[in-house]
C-alpha cells in the first residue's frame, strides 16, 4: 500500500509515465503476472484524464482513479472482493483531503479529515454509515489540540457536543451528556 500511495503522490505531480507505471502495479496478480482484465480511461474533451478504472475479475479488485478537469488527481478508491475499500480524496493542491473506510457503500471504521497542508481536522468512527462514539475536530496546529467532541448514539444522531478555547478549557456545551 505505501508504493501505491507514493505513485499517487507522483501522479499529483503530473508525470504521465507514472500512470502508465500505476496501471500495470495495479493489474499484477499475487504471483506478479501480468494480468490486465479490464482497463478503462474517460477522457474530458480537452484531453485531460477524467478517470481511471482498473478491473480485475480474477482477484475481485477494482481501482478507480478520479482527476478533475486540469488533470489533478481528486480521489482514489481501491475496492476488495469483500466490498471494502480506502477512498482517498484531495484539494486542488493535491494534499490528502480526506480518507475514510468504505464498506458495502457505506463509511466503516475511522475517517480522517485534513486541513489542506496535512493537519488533522477531524477524526470520527462509523458503523453501517452511522458515525458512533464520538468524533473530534481539531485545532489547525502541527499536534492535536481538540477544538469540539461531539458524541453520537447507537443511531448515528449527535446528542451532545462541547467546544474547546485553544487552552483547552471548555466554552460551550450544547445537548445532554448521557451518563
Amino acid at each position: 500500500m505505501k508504493h501505491r500511495q507514493k505513485m499517487i503522490q507522483f501522479l499529483l505531480r503530473g508525470n504521465k509515465t507514472i500512470i502508465l507505471f500505476l496501471l500495470l502495479l495495479n493489474s499484477c496478480t499475487n504471483e506478479r503476472n501480468l494480468n490486465l482484465d479490464t482497463t478503462v480511461i474517460e477522457y474530458f474533451p480537452d484531453g485531460h484524464i477524467k478517470s481511471i478504472k482498473i478491473q480485475k475479475s480474477g482477484d475481485s479488485q477494482n481501482v478507480l482513479l478520479l482527476f478533475d478537469s486540469t488533470g489533478i488527481l481528486r480521489n482514489y478508491e481501491n475496492k476488495n472482493k469483500n466490498a471494502t475499500y480506502t477512498q482517498l480524496s484531495f484539494y486542488p493542491s493535491g494534499n490528502l483531503q480526506q480518507k475514510n473506510s468504505i464498506k458495502n457503500g457505506s463509511k466503516e471504521g475511522t475517517s480522517l479529515r485534513f486541513y489542506e497542508h496535512g493537519n488533522i481536522e477531524t477524526i470520527n468512527y462509523s458503523k453501517d454509515g452511522r458515525y458512533i462514539l464520538d468524533g473530534i475536530e481539531y485545532y489547525d496546529t502541527p499536534f492535536l489540540k481538540a477544538k469540539s467532541a461531539t458524541y453520537y448514539n447507537d443511531s448515528g444522531r449527535a446528542y451532545y457536543k462541547e467546544h474547546f478555547s485553544f487552552e483547552g478549557d471548555v466554552i460551550k456545551k450544547e445537548g445532554v451528556l448521557k451518563k
